[in-house]
């Protein structure tokens, strides 16, 4: 029984390397669950670079990564009066680390679906998608061409150094924190994000399609169009000022994520650059509810309290593309 419970994203990444030989690893430390490892650190010891660790529901401390892997979890705001309920068969506990350091040889790793307290980026082409990143993400020499993608950021990102290139930055949320500020040398695109109670300033950088809520926004040398503010940020290029987000552009309510949806007739739907919606659910790749991360899920996993020789299971699974 309990093994089965467990095994509400057992199936998210059966379809999601495209590598033969690369493993699947299973990291659970619940009692009463078999499991190859009980902690992240260990799964990663083991594995060899291209291998896929699957941090099921539980607490797991720090990570330091030294080679290419994929990192995938059970998503965040799963249960609770502001959660996201009915995308994952358990929802009582989320895939949550204490730091992430990607260090030397780890370049080209994935992480997804996990809750991380705080983010330590010293190598190139890191990815960091549909993550609950609770404090941090720091910012270190040899950090470029990093993609942050669909992450709910509490605090926000920090640069620890300078001269940081190819940053992609698009369809997260940032909440409540720090926000953002870069160098002027660091480059990079800031595209379809929804900001609230944020700081955002850039250099050097393309800013288009995000939504500004309560944020102080400085552009400085950056080449910035189509985007949505509460503030004001000048009618030039396709922006929008002055815009009154409760009650006209945002759901604002609902569930903690939930809530920085567009609202319907709202003015940011189809405004944004090539007539894509502005903020975190626009364009090509969205902001998912709850950071499900891109692979088949279970959603719902019904078996009887007692069994016989036989016993009926029902399965209930959905892509999360």
């Amino acid at each position: 029984m309990k093994k089965l419970s467990f095994l509400s994203t057992l199936f998210m990444v059966l379809l999601f390397t495209n590598n033969t030989y690369a493993k699947i690893w299973r990291v659970n430390n619940n009692s009463g669950v078999v499991a190859d490892f009980t902690t992240v650190q260990a799964a990663h010891d083991a594995a060899s670079a291209g291998d896929t660790l699957h941090i099921e529901q539980g607490s797991y401390g720090a990570l330091t990564m030294t080679k290419q892997l994929v990192v995938i979890g059970s998503g965040y705001f799963l249960s609770g009066a502001n959660g996201n309920t009915g995308l994952q068969a358990n929802s009582a506990v989320e895939s949550s680390l204490g730091s992430v350091t990607f260090s030397t040889g780890s370049a080209n790793s994935v992480v997804t679906g996990c809750t991380i307290s705080y983010v330590y980026v010293q190598t190139d082409h890191i990815t960091l998608k549909r993550n609950y990143l609770y404090i941090y993400v720091y910012l270190y020499a040899g950090a470029n061409n990093l993609t942050l993608n669909g992450n709910y950021l509490y605090y926000g990102i920090s640069n620890q150094t300078s001269g940081l290139t190819g940053l992609v930055i698009t369809n997260n949320i940032f909440t409540n924190g720090y926000g953002i500020t870069l160098d002027a040398t660091s480059t990079g695109l800031f595209e379809n994000n929804t900001t609230y109670a944020a700081t955002v300033s850039l250099f050097n950088f393309q800013i288009d399609n995000n939504v500004f809520y309560g944020t102080t926004f400085t552009p400085n040398n950056s080449v910035y169009f189509n985007n949505i503010s509460s503030g004001a940020i000048g009618t030039a290029n396709g922006n929008i000022q002055n815009a009154t987000m409760v009650n006209n552009v945002l759901v604002a309510s609902g569930t903690t994520d939930g809530q920085y949806q567009l609202k319907a007739g709202s003015p940011a739907i189809g405004s944004g650059y090539g007539g894509v919606d502005m903020g975190a659910f626009g364009n090509v790749n969205p902001y998912k509810l709850s950071g499900i991360p891109s692979v088949p899920t279970i959603y719902s996993l019904t078996v009887p309290a007692v069994g016989t020789t036989n016993i009926n299971v029902t399965v209930s699974t959905r892509s999360n593309n």
